[in-house]
């Protein structure tokens, strides 16, 4: 999946910030790979565009110079097109902005509530396709698509692999092996950690001597081989977790 680049641009510098910090958070915690820049103007967001297009851009209405809506035509006009979100408080301005075919519109009033569900949205729009994974089950054969996401941890039986998922009350069996399963979800922050098991880092809870504890209930084995290498992925992970949680 391509890294989603994205662009925040308000001119109150709080503001804008802590909107970026949501987005790099939420990108982060629904395991999208993201690189994000904040912007107090228009212009200087405009300047940048030609060396850097963004495919997502979180917009501002009342700004200085520029307004948002302008700000977005002029983008336009260039030829590309990202994925524009407004982040306003002029709430009577929203008609305005279907000129320029935005996304959505989040009120800064209810910026929770509106950023939660945009958020959503655009996964489900733009990036669910490439954050699934497609398997044969083993029910009369039938083809299925899995959201990476919802997946807690996968359990070997030799040549059926059962897998555990958030969303769902029964596992689900599939004809794999587990070694095809692992390459296809190691980028996805999925650990090793016994030769039957392969977990989502996402839902550990607690690393003990010899298991893991998720956070479903479930516990996994560690083998004594993985122990070392488990410890040091899921260090890693929570590293990166709160280097993405706190920047900015």
């Amino acid at each position: 999946m391509a890294k989603i680049l994205f662009a925040v641009c308000d001119d109150d510098q709080v503001v804008c910030e802590a909107i970026y910090s949501q987005v790099k958070s939420f990108f982060f915690l629904n395991g999208i790979d993201s690189d994000g820049s904040t912007f107090y103007t228009p212009n200087k967001l405009l300047n940048e565009f030609n060396n850097k297009p963004y495919n997502l851009l979180f917009l501002d209405i009342d700004m200085p110079g520029f307004d948002g809506i302008s700000t977005a035509k002029k983008i336009g006009e260039s030829g590309l097109h990202p994925v524009i979100i407004f982040v306003s408080n002029l709430e009577n301005r929203v008609f305005e902005t279907f000129s320029v075919q935005p996304f959505s519109f989040i009120r800064k009033a209810h910026f929770k509530e509106d950023f939660q569900q945009t958020m959503q949205n655009y996964i489900e729009t733009y990036i669910s396709q490439e954050m699934s994974l497609t398997i044969e089950t083993n029910s009369q054969f039938k083809i299925q698509k899995l959201q990476i996401n919802n997946i807690v941890f996968v359990e070997s039986f030799k040549n059926i692999q059962r897998i555990h998922l958030n969303d769902k009350p029964e596992p689900l069996d599939v004809r794999i092996t587990m070694n095809s399963i692992e390459q296809e979800l190691k980028k996805y922050d999925f650990v090793r950690v016994h030769k039957g098991y392969l977990v989502n880092m996402r839902y550990i809870k607690k690393i003990e001597k010899n298991e893991i504890e998720l956070s479903d209930g479930n516990k996994a084995y560690i083998s004594r081989g993985k122990a070392n290498d488990t410890k040091e992925a899921f260090a890693h992970y929570l590293r990166k977790t709160s280097s993405v949680l706190f920047e900015k």
